[in-house]
């Protein structure tokens, strides 16, 4: 019998949102992962490699959005923006991964992010649409809402909106 006994790697990481309760993340806010890649065994040593941190919706299925792939060794800390621009993820519910790659062993660890429920909170940008109308007059206008990703359908916006013109607050029936 011959046994062929390698190292493996060991990737341990904290992934946390920017406020109170770590577990919501927020577009155009920082992201915090802090952890170790190291070999496997009683007398573990630092590894390098590649960090890969994704997300994508929950029970959405389908692959990852790679949100990040940046160059490890050993202990890490990493803040990293989800940039309104490049997370392409819907806000809601998501699943994370987080995956190392050791730059001199083939095989891979990843964490597992399971047990916790993760929440991914987006923006919302409100336009207001308006003819021009004589000063003094009552106006109508047409408000469209777009979400980060661009997208106008599937957003629910139960809630109280309250519309400020100059510091003042000039409608408040929504």
């Amino acid at each position: 019998m011959t046994l062929d006994i390698r190292d493996a790697p060991n990737l341990t990481a904290v992934i946390e949102g920017p406020g109170s309760d770590n577990s919501i993340l927020q577009i155009d806010e920082v992201v915090y992962i802090n952890g170790t890649a190291q070999s496997f065994g009683a007398s573990p040593t630092s590894l390098s490699g590649n960090l890969s941190f994704g997300m994508r919706e929950l029970n959405g299925g389908g692959t990852f959005v790679e949100l990040f792939n940046q160059s490890v060794n050993g202990a890490f800390t990493i803040s990293h923006v989800l940039d309104v621009n490049t997370t392409f993820v819907k806000a809601g519910n998501v699943e994370l991964e987080l995956i190392f790659y050791p730059d001199n062993l083939d095989a891979t660890d990843s964490l597992n992010t399971s047990g916790t429920e993760w929440f991914l909170q987006g923006l919302l940008f409100f336009d207001l649409l308006a003819n021009s109308q004589q000063r003094g007059q009552d106006v109508g206008i047409i408000v469209q809402v777009s979400d980060h990703l661009g997208g106008q359908l599937d957003l629910n916006l139960t809630g109280n909106f309250t519309f400020d013109f100059d510091g003042s607050t000039v409608n408040d029936n929504y």
